[in-house]
């Protein structure tokens, strides 16, 4: 934890929840509440098939501009950047780099045009050293969002792998998603619980599917410079890992159906979004693969264990 945000375990949570409190307000704000958006909320009825290919990464970044992506932007919207938050140097995206520490800036995201389901996505990123506002205060923060099939708002309807500066691998969700995990008992509260295998000793839980909730990692496997992120995702289950660890992991993923709000339905796919929120972050090596139709999540993430060890990067 930074001296910014203190160093108590306390502080720690106070400052979370309010970041939570903002970004339940943010949704609200936006229209995102349960029930809002129902035509924009239903699950793409096509999923982009990733390639033949069962066993190399796909580049989905090509490292000389955003063809197959797009970008929104706070106070611009879509594929609008006047302020230059992104820019793209030697196969790298880089956000903010030319911005003026503790300037204030616009958050956002780039998205996949496409939607994806079954798949093993990865990247590699690294922390810059500027911070700005509304964030200036607080640790880096980004995430890489996923199933997203709602409309574009700064902290979007779907899931999350957060991005933490010696935080990452939360798993979040945003708006009226749930799903099911197992957490270590000692942490388990209303507000917070964190993520334990079963085979650890973890109990099942089942998140609220209202605002945000936090299921935080396990253990931190973040170090300096560059990091590896795989994201596994198959059915209704995801599995996130850091630097080829497994730090959390959710089954069962489900939305609040659009025409029936006492009704939840399973959630398999959509668009995969990568986030900036005000830390200066550069990103390389995005690509993703289609699993195998009899491959597990289990087994893919063996698979990107092994990888992550050796340094390769599955293929791409």
């Amino acid at each position: 934890m930074s001296n910014r945000e203190g160093s108590t375990t306390i502080v720690g949570r106070w400052i979370r929840g309010l970041r939570a409190s903002a970004l339940s307000l943010a949704i609200g704000a936006n229209g995102m509440a349960l029930g809002a958006e129902p035509a924009a909320q239903t699950a793409p009825e096509a999923v982009k098939d990733v390639g033949t290919s069962r066993t190399e990464l796909r580049p989905l970044f090509n490292g000389k501009n955003l063809d197959g992506w797009y970008l929104f932007l706070q106070k611009y919207g879509r594929d609008s950047d006047p302020e230059k938050v992104v820019t793209i140097d030697d196969g790298i995206l880089h956000a903010y780099k030319d911005a003026r520490n503790g300037a204030e800036v616009v958050m956002g995201y780039i998205g996949t045009r496409e939607s994806y389901s079954d798949y093993q996505f990865q990247l590699h990123y690294r922390w810059g050293k500027k911070q700005f506002k509304p964030r200036y205060l607080y640790k880096p923060d980004a995430g890489i969002y996923y199933h997203h099939v709602a409309k574009d708002v700064v902290w979007p309807q779907a899931m999350q792998f957060q991005l933490e500066l010696n935080g990452v691998g939360d798993l979040m969700t945003v708006g009226a998603i749930k799903l099911d995990t197992t957490v270590d008992p000692a942490t388990k509260t209303e507000e917070w619980q964190e993520y334990l295998a079963p085979e650890r000793g973890g109990v099942p839980y089942e998140t609220t599917g209202k605002g945000v909730s936090y299921t935080r990692k396990g253990e931190n496997f973040e170090r300096d410079g560059w990091n590896r992120l795989d994201l596994i995702c198959k059915g209704d289950s995801a599995l996130q890992m850091v630097n080829g660890h497994v730090v959390s992991r959710g089954t069962k993923i489900r939305q609040q159906d659009p025409n029936d709000p006492n009704r939840w339905i399973p959630l398999t796919g959509g668009r995969i979004l990568i986030e900036f929120e005000a830390s200066e972050i550069s990103y390389r090596d995005i690509g993703i693969r289609k699993l195998a139709p009899d491959e597990t999540l289990e087994a893919a993430a063996v698979r990107a264990s092994a990888s992550a060890k050796t340094g390769a990067t599955d293929g791409h």
